[in-house]
This record gives structure tokens, C-alpha cells and sequence, in this order.
């Protein structure tokens, strides 16, 4: 998740802009704050009636079960004790003492290094010759006690690790109200399974994908990955020739940012912003009761040329015309 904005203008510059054209109209002054919700409603206003393409601008993505908000799997071993962890450069190999699992190091669904997802992040504080960090993903889990990853270390004394895991959410359904992106989703473009090393397969509605899940994963699915969105939850399921999930990031277009400062940038892109002054201009003349001038009524036209255009563009996608 970015917290970039697409837009290059500050919320106080638009402010600034706005209050000089009102005096054109009207002795009447709007404070900021109600600037603020005037500029926040039309950002969504536009950015709702904006073409699918142009709203491409918006594309971000998220780690699913990355830590972003969510209760989350993993576990730490301290360095300096009997029970703590060694590794092995040669191989790339940690070494997890049995004890971890059963002492309170790793949370409860993880009883055993083989539990410890492919891709799982590995975070490692090195005592020896003064305490300096190493970062490294789980490449494979060969037994009950160890984890390879895929960076080489170096050569350090034993017990002289202090290890971090932090596993990704690897089961069939993900409550993605849990993420701290979530209230920014617009729309689920695509998902990327690691392991599958390709894009999910989206079964569109949650009846289509029980049936692909009753009929197809041994057959004409075996090789993929199915998901579909429920409502504040994403299922997935593997197809038989699929072992296990990898880490999977979600590609998606998110709404935009609200502005509630000064220095704030707007989250809209240039080619929209004369249309934007005008919605404003529009709606605070609309807030103190000021008869609307006929220079400001070609934004009423063009608002309704963008709602007639949108709902084109629906009514093709749902009659599969939109490549035509």
C-alpha cells in the first residue's frame, strides 16, 4: 500500500484559488475546513464517473497478511540461550530449537518449522562483532525444526541469533477488513500467488467458485489457484496440482485520499483539475445560497456528460461489449 497521491496541487493552494474566484460572485467567505469537505466529495465525485482507464492511476497493491493491521502468524527467538537459533551458511539453513514452538515463541497455529509458509519474511539480529540486522524470505521448511531462506549470512557463533518470523496468512479465506488497506479499495484488480508464480484465477461470484471447487480443481483447474471477494472476506482455493499457497499480492484500484491539511496534495490528476475548481466554485456558491452565474453552468454539463459516459461503459462490460 502507497500513500502517494496522483495529484500535484495543495490543499491550501486550492483554497487560496477557490476564495479569490468566490469574490468574483459573492462578499461571502467560506472558511477552509468547509473548503476541505466541498474538495473531498468532488475528488470522489470525478474519480467515481472517471473512466476505468483513466482511474488506472490509482492501481496499488498490498502483501495479503503482511502485518498490515491484521492478527497475523509468526514468532521470535531471543538470542544468547540454550534454546535460541543457529545457523548454517553453507546451506542457508536456521535451525529452530522444538522448545520454541511449545514455550510461547511462535503463535499457537504454529507448532512446527513446517508450518512456517514459503515466503514467510525472516529478520535476524546479529550479536556478534556489534548487533547489525540480516533479512532474508523462507525459501523451503525441510523439517520440523529448520527453514532455509534465501540470502547467505555470513558465518556467526552459535546461539548468537535473535530471530523474527513473520509468516503470511497462507489459509483459504483472508478477512481483508482486518488489512489496513482495505478501506481504500475501489476495485480487486488481480491476485499473485509466489508459489504459483502467475495470477489467481477471480470465479466472479462466490456460487461460481463453490462449483469450480466441487468440480474443477483435479481437472481443468489443477494447476491454479481460484478466489473470489464475499463481502469483507477473500476465499481461495488450490487446484490439486497445487501444494501450497505462496504469498500473494492483491492488485487493486483504491479511492482517493481525503485532504485535512494545508500542505495535503490532492489526490486527482492534473487533466482533472479545471473541472474540479469549477465543481468546487460550483458547490460553495450552492452552500451560501448565491444564484449560480451562467459562466459555472458548462460544469453541470459536463458532470452529466461524464454520468451518461460511465453508464455506457457499465452497460457494455455487463453485455460483454466493452471490446468492441
Amino acid at each position: 500500500m502507497t500513500t502517494v497521491r496522483v495529484g500535484t496541487l495543495t490543499a491550501g493552494s486550492v483554497v487560496a484559488h477557490l476564495s479569490a474566484r468566490l469574490k468574483e460572485y459573492t462578499n461571502k467567505v467560506i472558511p477552509p475546513d468547509v473548503w476541505y469537505e466541498i474538495m473531498n466529495a468532488k475528488v470522489d465525485m470525478i474519480h467515481e464517473l472517471m473512466a476505468d482507464k483513466d482511474r488506472a492511476i490509482y492501481k496499488d497493491s498490498a502483501t495479503l497478511g503482511a502485518f498490515s493491521g491484521g492478527s497475523k502468524s509468526g514468532g521470535m527467538i531471543p538470542g544468547g540461550e540454550a534454546y535460541s537459533a543457529t545457523y548454517a551458511n553453507s546451506t542457508k539453513t536456521i535451525t529452530l530449537p522444538a522448545e520454541n514452538f511449545s514455550n510461547g515463541g511462535f503463535s499457537p497455529d504454529i507448532t512446527s518449522a513446517l508450518l512456517i509458509p514459503v515466503g514467510s519474511l525472516v529478520i535476524a539480529k546479529v550479536q556478534a562483532g556489534g548487533a547489525y540486522m540480516k533479512l532474508g524470505k523462507v525459501v523451503s521448511t525441510p523439517s520440523a525444526t529448520t527453514i532455509i531462506i534465501d540470502n547467505a549470512w555470513g558465518t556467526y557463533a552459535g546461539f548468537d541469533l535473535m530471530v523474527c518470523v513473520f509468516a503470511w496468512d497462507t489459509s483459504d479465506s483472508i478477512k481483508i477488513s482486518d488489512e489496513a488497506f482495505y478501506r481504500y479499495i475501489d476495485q480487486i484488480l488481480s491476485i499473485y500467488d509466489g508459489t504459483l508464480g502467475d495470477e489467481c484465477i477471480n470465479a466472479i461470484t462466490l456460487a461460481n467458485f463453490r462449483g469450480l471447487v466441487k468440480r474443477s480443481l483435479a481437472f481443468n483447474y489443477k494447476n491454479t489457484i481460484i478466489w473470489v471477494r464475499d463481502g469483507e472476506y477473500l476465499y481461495f482455493a488450490k487446484g490439486s496440482g497445487i501444494s501450497a499457497y505462496g504469498t500473494r499480492t492483491i492488485y487493486y484500484s483504491r479511492l482517493p485520499y481525503s485532504v485535512t491539511t494545508d500542505t495535503d496534495i490532492l489526490d486527482l490528476p492534473k487533466s482533472q483539475n479545471d473541472l474540479f475548481y469549477s465543481v468546487c466554485l460550483l458547490a460553495g456558491l450552492q452552500t451560501l445560497k448565491t444564484p449560480i452565474p451562467q459562466d459555472l453552468k458548462s460544469a453541470e454539463n459536463q458532470i452529466a456528460a461524464m454520468k451518461a459516459s460511465k453508464e455506457k461503459e457499465i452497460a457494455d462490460l455487463l453485455s460483454n461489449k466493452g471490446d468492441n
